[in-house]
């Protein structure tokens, strides 16, 4: 999971576009108002975005004014082929 990928998160019964993935800590958020946070655990992937999606949308959110907006930045850098599935 990444940003740009699609997930049906199972508490809200919701599909959400993803803004950011931590594996780290296990979070990730998604796109949209009000921001939040939610399990990496509690959502099963739906559709995976493509790298250009994923790069236009982290321009996207970094322009957005969102408190988290750094998250999105941080992670496409840090990047490897683990975090992406």
């Amino acid at each position: 999971m990444r940003t740009g990928d699609v997930v049906f998160h199972e508490p809200s019964g919701e599909e959400w576009l993803v803004a950011w993935a931590d594996h780290d800590s296990g979070y990730m958020a998604p796109c949209g108002w009000p921001t939040c946070q939610a399990k990496i655990s509690d959502c099963r992937l739906v559709k995976v975005g493509a790298d250009e999606e994923a790069t236009k949308l982290i321009e996207q959110i970094a322009k957005s004014g969102r408190s988290d907006a750094h998250i999105a930045s941080r992670l496409a850098l840090s990047q490897d082929p683990k975090v992406q599935s």
